[in-house]
C-alpha cells in the first residue's frame, strides 16, 4: 500500500518482522503527527505507546464480517499474548489530543486472556480520538482512566467502537471524565466471545470537580454477544463509585440495543453509594429470562429516567434499594416479567404511558405514581404481603371490567349464587370510583351483616379503620324491611376486611346495617342491587 509523502506523517519502515514494536514505537517518538501503518497483520511483542499529538491510523476502514463472526479490519496488530496493555495513549501529564483510528488490536494464540490485560488504554489526554477501532482477546477491551494524581484527562470522543473475545469487561471507565461514544458493537456474532463480567463497568469518582467518571454518552452501539454459552452477566457494572451524587453526573444511553446478558441488565455493589443522572432513551433490552435491575441495597438512584424502551426482562424489581429519588420510567414496554417496587425513606418513583407484560406490585415508603398504564396481560395486586401498603400511590386513567365483585354475609360467600355479577372501576388518583351490578339468586345460609365484597384494591385503614369512602344504591329489587334508601360505607366493623364495604339503612335509632333478612332472592325473581362506590386507597 503506498502512503504520500506528506511533512508530518511517517510510515515504518521496514515492517513484516517477527516483532515489528519497536519500528512503530519509534516512529510514534518520532516527532511525526500521524504514524500510517499498511493493510497487513503486524506483530508486536511490545506495548504501543501513543504520545500526546500523535495519531496511530491503519488502512481505510472497511469492516468486513468473515465466516466465524470475527470483524476483519485492514490494519491488525496482532500481540503476543502475554503483553499487558497492547496500546497506551497518554503516559504523560499534558491534556493534549491524540488518535487511534482504523486498527484491530489483538493478541496471538487461542487461550484465555491474562488476567487484567488490556487491549487499548486511554490514560490521560484532551479530546482523545477513537475511530473505528477494534480489540479482541483480551481481559479488559478498552480502559479509560484519568491520569492520577497528575488529573490529565478529559473529554473522549470515539466513533466506531467493536469488541470480542473479551474475559472481563468489554469497557472500562475509571474515574474518566466525558466519554462520547456514536456507534459500534460490543461483542461478536458467532463462537468467539467469552464468558466476561460486564460489557461496561463505571468506577472510581473523587466527588468534586472535573474528576470522572461524570458523562458517559452512548448512542447507537449494539451490546451483543452471539455466543449463547458465554454472556456478559450485566450490560453495566457500577463498581465502587465514591460519592457520586455530589458530581456533576450524566450517564445517558440512546438508540442502543442490547442482549446476551446472564445475570441483570444493571448492576451495583455494596461500595457504590449512589448512581445519579442515569438517562436511558430509544433503546432495546433484548433478554426475557434476566431481571433487569440488580442493585445492591446500599445504592440510591438519583434524578434517572428511561424512556421510550422495549425491556424484555424477568422482572423489573426495585427492591431493596436503599433510597429511589425521581425516577421517571414513561412510554416503555415492560414484559414479560413482573414490575416489583419497593421503596424505602421517602421514595419518588413515576410511571406514564406505560404497557406492562405482567403483574405490578408496590410496596414500602415514598410516593409511587402511575398515569396512563396498560396491561397486555396481569393487573396492579395488592394485598401482597411481601409488598405491605405503606406508600402513597396515585393512579390515573387506568380501569378494568371484573366479574369478582359481589357480596358477602357476614364476612362469609359461601353458597351464594349469582345471576349477574359485573362491574367497572377507574383509578382517579388515589381514588377508585367503582360501578357495579349484582343479581342474587341465593344468599346461602349464612346469616348476618352484607357487605359489597372482593374490591379491586383495598382501602385506606388510615382513618381510625373505618375506611374512606361510600356509595348509594342507585337500584335495588326483592329487598323488604329497608327502612331508607341502601348506601355503603367502608367501615371495617361491617365487612371484616379492607376490601368489603357495608350496606347500611337510616333507622329511627341511626344507622342499622342491611342483613340477610332484607334480601329476598329467588332464581325466578333475583335480587339485584345495582350501585356506585368510591373510596381512596
Amino acid at each position: 500500500m503506498a502512503f504520500p509523502d506528506v511533512p508530518g506523517v511517517v510510515v515504518p519502515s521496514p515492517l513484516g518482522a517477527a516483532d515489528d514494536a519497536p519500528v512503530i514505537n519509534a516512529a510514534l517518538a518520532s516527532g511525526a503527527s500521524v504514524v500510517l501503518l499498511p493493510a497487513m497483520t503486524i506483530n508486536c511483542g511490545s506495548t504501543l505507546n501513543i504520545p500526546y499529538g500523535v495519531e496511530l491510523r491503519g488502512a481505510a476502514f472497511n469492516a468486513i464480517l468473515w465466516p466465524g463472526g470475527t470483524t476483519q479490519f485492514p490494519t491488525a496488530l496482532r500481540f503476543a499474548a502475554g503483553v499487558a496493555t497492547c496500546i497506551t495513549m497518554g503516559t504523560g501529564s499534558d491534556n493534549i489530543p491524540m488518535a487511534l483510528t482504523n486498527i484491530h488490536v489483538t493478541r496471538a494464540g487461542t487461550s484465555a486472556p491474562p488476567a487484567g490485560s488490556i487491549g487499548v488504554s486511554v490514560y490521560g489526554g484532551y479530546n482523545v480520538r477513537l475511530e473505528n477501532v477494534m480489540v479482541s482477546r483480551h481481559a479488559i477491551g478498552y480502559s479509560f482512566k484519568e491520569n492520577v494524581p497528575a488529573g490529565a484527562g478529559i473529554s473522549a470522543k470515539v466513533s466506531g467502537l467493536y469488541s470480542s473475545a473479551i474475559s472481563d469487561v468489554h469497557l472500562l471507565v475509571d474515574s474518566w471524565p466525558e466519554l462520547y461514544i456514536n456507534g459500534g458493537r460490543l461483542g461478536q456474532n458467532g463462537t468467539e466471545d467469552l464468558t466476561c463480567n460486564a460489557y461496561i463497568r463505571v468506577t472510581g469518582g473523587a466527588g468534586s470537580g472535573a474528576q470522572g467518571p461524570n458523562s458517559l454518552i452512548v448512542e447507537q452501539v449494539q451490546f451483543n454477544q452471539g455466543n449463547v454459552n458465554a454472556k456478559p452477566a450485566h450490560w453495566i457494572q457500577f463498581s465502587s463509585l465514591v460519592n457520586t451524587g455530589s458530581n456533576a453526573l450524566e450517564y445517558k444511553f440512546t438508540d442502543c440495543h442490547i442482549e446476551g446478558v446472564g445475570t441483570s441488565f444493571i448492576t451495583s455493589n455494596s461500595a457504590t453509594d449512589s448512581i445519579t443522572q442515569l438517562n436511558i432513551a430509544s433503546c432495546t433490552f433484548n433478554q426475557p429470562e434476566v431481571p433487569f435491575f440488580g442493585l445492591h441495597a446500599n445504592t440510591t438512584l438519583n434524578n434517572c429516567s428511561i424512556t421510550s424502551c422495549d425491556i424484555f426482562t424477568s422482572l423489573f424489581r426495585l427492591a431493596p434499594t436503599n433510597q429511589v429519588n425521581d425516577l421517571a420510567v414513561s412510554n416503555c414496554r415492560i414484559t414479560p416479567g413482573e414490575t416489583q417496587l419497593l421503596f424505602t425513606g421517602s421514595s419518588t418513583v413515576s410511571f406514564s404511558d406505560m404497557s406492562f407484560g405482567s403483574n405490578v406490585r408496590v410496596g414500602g415508603s415514598g410516593v409511587v405514581n402511575f398515569s396512563n398504564p396498560t396491561f397486555t396481560a396481569g393487573s396492579f395486586v395488592f394485598g401482597d404481603p411481601a409488598y405491605p401498603r405503606a406508600n402513597k400511590m396515585s393512579i390515573v386513567n387506568y380501569g378494568a371490567e371484573t366479574s369478582s365483585i359481589g357480596i358477602a354475609i357476614n364476612g362469609v360467600t359461601t353458597g351464594i349464587a349469582y345471576s349477574l355479577q359485573t362491574a367497572s372501576w377507574q383509578f382517579n388518583g388515589n381514588r377508585v370510583d367503582i360501578a357495579f351490578r349484582i343479581g342474587i339468586t341465593n344468599k346461602g345460609s349464612q346469616v348476618g351483616p352484607v357487605a359489597l365484597t372482593n374490591l379491586p384494591v383495598p382501602f385506606d385503614l388510615s382513618y381510625g379503620g373505618q375506611g374512606a369512602g361510600g356509595g348509594v344504591l342507585t337500584l335495588w329489587e326483592n329487598m323488604s324491611g329497608l327502612t331508607s334508601p341502601v348506601i355503603l360505607s367502608t367501615q371495617l366493623s361491617s365487612g371484616g376486611a379492607a376490601t368489603q364495604a357495608g350496606l347500611w339503612m337510616s333507622s329511627a335509632t341511626g344507622r342499622t346495617a342491611v342483613t340477610t333478612s332484607n334480601l329476598n332472592p329467588s332464581v325466578a325473581n333475583p335480587t339485584r342491587l345495582f350501585g356506585t362506590l368510591s373510596y381512596t386507597f
